[in-house]
């Protein structure tokens, strides 16, 4: 993984493994963070982090749907 993250697109999000996705979310966090201690705008950094989180919680959200029937 490259030290600099950018948009994913649905079918890559849906390709990564459960690990690189946790991956990824952690090193978009982290992107973000530095983009903001630069001060630069975080728009955009912010983005791609909510990319990866949301998928890793939609997954987690099928999870528990499917443990708890």
């Amino acid at each position: 993984m490259s030290n600099l993250l950018r948009m994913p697109t649905a079918d890559e999000l849906a390709e990564l493994s459960h690990y690189e996705l946790g991956e990824c979310v952690r090193a978009a966090f982290f992107q973000w963070q530095k983009t903001i201690q630069k001060g630069e705008d975080p728009a955009e950094s912010k983005q791609i982090f909510h990319a990866y989180d949301n998928e890793q919680l939609k997954r987690f959200e099928r999870v528990k749907k499917y443990l708890t029937k």
